[in-house]
């Protein structure tokens, strides 16, 4: 079905109501979270309206022409301010810091502070940043977040980067945030970072030279003339030379009263600095890029032992592309190395504008292949990422082995989109009723995630499901939702939108052709599937092996961990795939 554009005399008076409804929530949500969700409500009335006329979804040219105005608003950067509570609180710390839940796992990290603490986003911290002497105070302090006690906080020391003794402090203090049942732990490092500028500001400020410039950074960087010297590889007595021209053109009486005017022009430096915006690290920390035909790029990631049997893992629409600790520490164990694609559209691999999302999809996966040299590689794609293995494989069966499907894949059909969330049904709806209208919902979803955070997301995708809401408050699940949320975003929801077509591919000839002992797992508490609906009108492999997984829902990846890593060691367990050793 298409948009019919159409006189509005030709318009009923309850169609009419409608429209203006659609079109007041609309232009609310460009600035109110709340609004989007009257705006899906809005429309799943309609849904309801077009199925109940049996008719194709029909606006007139001036709802059309409204529609257009509120895509071009959205898509701009017109007021759109992030009020993410965890990325505005990191936004004000201008030294290295990072945001904890109340199980120490990381939630996000500033640049300064992947440097500093060397810990990233999902990272359970570890403290290996801090002081022996000092690890109780931060204990104490996350177990009053958890205990739910009143704010507290704590200065503690830190552990020396370099072989300087000098003395590094940092400040831990609980912080309570909307949406966040326990308080959060905010751990700032209390030196201020030497930023590039902060080196321009100083040698233009005092005209030092260059390497006048350098011994100020050194000096503030280490407090000891000695390891300046080592650093520089000059003599101490030179250093000490370059130490007095330093003092004598910033008017400095001495060491303490430098150190105070340093730290006062980094604050300055990182005041003048862009503030930093929630941004997404690829969880994996060792992502590769190759260059498909036609130019675009394709990140990928490895993890597990080198030496490992090679497997294939596809994420899903914004879903499982970080994984749990639970299966990535099993991987030795398993003796698997897992190869962990961007799909087209999310974090750092591009999409082909002149390919079907199917096409992209699907020729992405075979350059993947061709160029690491897989032979008979086992694959696991999550919900409708499934459909892109199967057909993959269809193409090139012999660089794809068994393949491993989880949750819902195949053709969406009536049922499954009825059972779907209100949000997931507008999307499905317009992506097939009203294509030309699909941007604008997705461009305003966008403007409330940019503005109110990943958790804004997570709420409204995952948040319909008992099982969901219970998963949700894992702290390890809610960070990688946010990793995977921040994937996304990244490049504008491009890959969200264009991955609502997916689910109405058909795989089903390609998964009877293979003949391969393929194996299909799923949640008994997955709303997205239907099964019992789809027993009589969709024809599956013999040999294709079912397993229910008891107590899962959509996010059975974060639940059942065990299932998952029974699920690779029975995919890798006969296989005989090779990766070439470059990987």
């Amino acid at each position: 079905m298409n948009v019919t554009s159409m006189g509005s005399g030709h318009q009923s008076d309850d169609a009419a109501r409608s429209d203006v409804e659609l079109i007041g929530h609309s232009y609310r949500a460009l600035i109110d979270g709340s609004a989007f969700d009257d705006l899906i409500a809005a429309w799943n009335r309609r849904i309801g309206q077009d199925a109940a006329d049996g008719k194709p979804a029909r606006f007139d040219d001036s709802m059309l022409a409204q529609f257009s105005e509120i895509d071009r608003l959205a898509s701009s950067k017109w007021e759109v301010v992030n009020s993410d509570p965890v990325d505005e609180l990191l936004s004000r710390c201008l030294s290295a810091a990072m945001v904890q839940n109340a199980d120490s796992r990381v939630i996000a990290i500033n640049p300064a502070g992947r440097a500093e603490f060397a810990l990233e986003v999902g990272d359970t911290d570890a403290g290996d940043w801090l002081a022996p002497a000092h690890a109780g105070a931060l204990r104490q302090l996350r177990q009053a977040a958890r205990s739910g006690t009143n704010a507290d906080r704590r200065v503690v020391e830190c552990t020396a980067a370099d072989d300087s003794a000098r003395l590094r402090l940092a400040e831990a203090r609980q912080v309570a945030l909307p949406g966040y049942p326990q308080a959060v732990t905010l751990i700032r490092s209390l030196e201020f970072e030497w930023l590039e500028d902060t080196t321009a500001l100083v040698e233009q400020s005092w005209g030092l030279t260059e390497a006048e410039g350098q011994i100020a950074r050194l000096f503030y960087r280490h407090r000891s003339l000695a390891e300046v010297a080592r650093l520089r590889g000059v003599s101490v007595q030179t250093a000490q030379t370059q130490f007095k021209a330093v003092l004598a053109k910033s008017g400095c009486q001495g060491q303490v009263e430098l150190i105070r005017v340093l730290t006062a022009l980094c604050i300055q430096s990182g005041i003048d600095a862009a503030p930093y915006e929630g941004e997404w690290i690829n969880p994996y920390r060792n992502e590769k890029r190759l260059i498909r035909p036609g130019g675009r790029v394709l990140a990928y990631s490895m993890a597990g032992p080198k030496d490992g049997q090679p497997l294939i893992w596809l994420h899903g629409p914004n879903l499982n592309h970080a994984l749990p600790r639970a299966v990535t520490d099993r991987l030795d164990e398993l003796r698997v190395r897992l190869i962990v694609p961007s799909r087209p559209g999310y974090g750092h691999s591009e999409v082909d504008r002149s390919l079907s999302t199917e096409e992209d999809n699907v020729t992405a996966l075979l350059s993947l292949a061709e160029q690491l040299e897989l032979s008979n590689c086992p694959a696991i794609g999550t919900t409708s990422a499934g459909n892109m293995l199967i057909l993959a494989r269809d193409r090139a069966p012999h660089r794809f082995g068994r393949l491993g499907l989880i949750s819902s894949f195949g053709k969406i059909d009536v049922v499954e989109t009825s059972r779907v969330t209100p949000s997931h049904r507008a999307f499905f709806y317009l992506s097939v009723s009203a294509p030309r209208l699909l941007g604008y919902l997705t461009s305003l979803g966008l403007r409330m995630v940019l503005r109110h955070g990943p958790d804004w997301y997570i709420e409204r995708a995952y948040g319909f499901n008992p099982r969901n809401v219970e998963a949700l408050r894992n702290a390890e699940t809610q960070a990688l939702l946010r990793s995977d949320t921040q994937s996304m975003v990244r490049q504008k929801g491009d890959g969200f939108a264009r991955d609502l077509a997916l689910p109405f591919s058909d795989p089903d000839p390609a998964l009877l052709r293979a003949n391969r002992d393929d194996i299909w797992i799923y949640g008994s508490e997955d709303s997205h599937l239907a099964h019992r609906d789809r027993a009589n009108t969709r024809q599956l492999p013999e040999n294709l092996q079912t397993v229910v997984v008891p107590g899962a829902s959509e996010l059975l990846v974060y639940q059942r961990a065990d299932a998952v890593c029974d699920l690779i060691a029975k995919l890798t367990e006969t296989s005989a795939a090779t990766i070439h050793a470059r990987t």
